[in-house]
């Protein structure tokens, strides 16, 4: 094993590894995965120790999805950069359902306190975290960035829009604690006195 890292440049993530596989098993199955061709034609993993790199990668995302690593399908995938990428998704499509769902439930919570029409102005509430991502293309700010926050109740976020245009982005409101802390427009504009 000392002479396979010396000779493949290899000099960290072994250990973690060796907790699941003998050294034999992880020398072989990471020189079959280091063969393996990439889109060039040359080595799609550069080195080894990117190659090892990688294959930690994956188990440490396999037991974070559950996975039983003590089977040889899960441990010794057929090709490593597929699967890797394939329990990458998985656990940003999970991460994204929980944000998701954490967000649902903080804007229900502030519907009924903070939607509302006064005048020529309509408040509304972004029904997802995929609306706070439109609303910051459309008005040129960061609030698209503000799911999280949002998910962990530490703001809220309101759409100002105009009445006659209840779909089209005017202002973006932020309150936190209570208190309005900041609401702007298009280019993270300040708005105006009306």
């Amino acid at each position: 094993l000392l002479r396979w890292q010396l000779d493949n440049d290899v000099t960290r993530d072994v250990d973690h590894l060796l907790e699941s596989m003998t050294p034999h098993k992880l020398m072989r199955y990471m020189d079959a995965q280091h063969a393996l061709p990439g889109p060039d034609g040359k080595g799609r993993h550069g080195g080894m120790q990117q190659a090892v790199s990688e294959y930690r990668d994956y188990l440490d995302m396999c037991a974070q999805l559950g996975y039983d690593t003590s089977n040889d399908f899960v441990l010794y995938p057929k090709d490593l950069r597929e699967a890797h990428d394939l329990a990458t998704g998985r656990l940003k499509a999970e991460a994204d359902a929980r944000l998701r769902h954490a967000f649902e439930a903080a804007m229900e919570a502030a519907a009924e306190r903070m939607a509302f029409e006064a005048g020529d102005i309509r408040v509304v509430l972004p029904a997802s975290p995929d609306g706070l991502i439109a609303e910051g293309h459309e008005l040129r700010h960061c609030v698209g960035g503000y799911a999280d926050r949002v998910a962990r109740r530490e703001c809220v976020i309101l759409f100002i829009r105009r009445a006659e245009e209840p779909d089209k982005p005017f202002y973006t409101m932020e309150i936190r604690n209570g208190k309005v802390v900041q609401v702007r427009g298009r280019g993270n504009h300040a708005p105006t006195p009306e």
